[in-house]
């Protein structure tokens, strides 16, 4: 999958995420509501794609080498995404629970995203009953 287009599918995202956010932000109780939703949510889309510029750099190599970079840059965003989240709940100390949750909600539906996103990427190399081989 080329970058432009799944940077159109993460703005896609990204803006259904944004009106349920909007309509959760009439709909909840304010104390229940972080503020930082819009903030959340364009940090993830960013994270996302530019950690999907990285992959597609490596996807052409071997592809134990694809692999190896989706586990690293999967465990290195887990780690910024944490960094993040102390760092805003230490900020917004006020409204530290409603903002942990969102980020939480955020976190899940973006991974679960970008392992949509991988599983439909077709395949480049390997012998399967669909792609046989070459002689």
């Amino acid at each position: 999958m080329s970058f432009f287009r799944y940077l159109k599918n993460v703005i896609v995202f990204g803006a259904l995420l944004s009106l349920i956010a909007g309509i959760l932000s009439f709909t909840l109780p304010e104390k229940y509501f972080a503020p930082q939703v819009w903030l959340i949510l364009v940090y993830f889309m960013v994270i996302s794609a530019a950690f999907h510029l990285i992959l597609l750099q490596k996807e052409k190599g071997e592809p134990k080498k694809y692999i190896r970079t989706f586990l690293a840059s999967t465990t290195a965003k887990l780690f910024i995404h944490i960094i993040v989240l102390i760092v805003l709940a230490l900020l917004n100390r006020d409204k530290a629970i409603p903002l942990i949750i969102t980020f939480f909600c955020c976190y899940l539906l973006f991974t679960v995203f970008e392992v949509t996103m991988q599983m439909k990427q077709p395949k480049q190399q390997g012998n399967s009953p669909g792609n046989p081989a070459k002689s």
